[in-house]
């Protein structure tokens, strides 16, 4: 049944050893009806793939093992819970995706990705509609350091029309150092939003790629005085201290 009040859905979810949102006290005394943030709660603890993915995990804590461990995911081979929850993730998400949905799947991935079955997360960049569960996925790639994404990743974001998601995929690419991006990110980089190549720079630095400095010394050197002239100026800077060489 589901709980009446914050404080009972509290305790309910620590049960599952998932952290739940660190609402206000104010909350505590109210009823999910009156309640905007817990009406959103109240969304994620009716989807069916949410209870999958809780039901998981409270078998995993059932089981003896613990979250997370190899045990506890091989006793539940016989399962096809794991199946209709990234199932459900082809299309589950399309409306809400809200912050207890961030740590019920975090929990989950984790188990996966401590017995070596989580799957390349890609998919679910490619053809979700949701920009809030498209972000959260890049950013559980790079979590997971799944390099086996990036070319996919660096094909979405040629074709990508949000800002806000290309940003969260040159940062984990940039984080998951697959430096056979650098080419591209040259080639993108003067069509681009200025938003768009403060983080290519940012990316290409942190990639230490010998063949993206010199394009960012080329492109200060022949450039006129703009607002990115100068970014690419004091990023160099920062670089040059870093590795104790000089480029500009």
């Amino acid at each position: 049944m589901l709980p009446n009040t914050y404080h009972q859905i509290l305790k309910e979810y620590k049960s599952l050893e998932i952290r739940v949102l660190d609402f206000t006290e104010e909350f505590n005394s109210k009823t999910l009806e009156n309640c905007k943030s817990c009406r959103r709660m109240n969304c994620a603890l009716n989807m069916p793939a949410r209870l999958s993915v809780m039901n998981y995990l409270q078998t995993l804590k059932n089981s003896g093992h613990g979250l997370g461990t190899v045990g506890s995911l091989n006793s539940l081979q016989k399962s096809n819970i794991s199946q209709e929850v990234f199932n459900f993730l082809d299309g589950g998400f399309d409306h809400s995706f809200c912050e207890l949905d961030q740590e019920i799947l975090q929990q989950f991935f984790s188990s996966k990705a401590a017995n070596g079955t989580l799957p390349l997360l890609t998919r679910w960049v490619r053809i979700s509609e949701n920009r809030d569960f498209r972000i959260f996925i890049i950013q559980q790639i790079a979590r997971f350091k799944q390099v086996g994404c990036s070319y996919i990743l660096m094909q979405i974001l040629l074709k990508e029309q949000d800002i806000v998601v290309k940003v969260e995929i040159i940062k984990t690419l940039a984080h998951i150092q697959y430096d056979r991006v650098v080419l591209q990110f040259i080639k993108i980089f003067q069509q681009e939003a200025i938003n768009i190549q403060q983080e290519l720079i940012k990316a290409i630095i942190k990639l230490k790629s010998e063949i993206g400095i010199r394009f960012l010394t080329k492109y200060y050197e022949e450039s006129q005085p703009s607002d990115i002239r100068d970014f690419i100026r004091n990023s160099l800077m920062e670089y040059q201290i870093q590795q104790r060489i000089h480029v500009l």
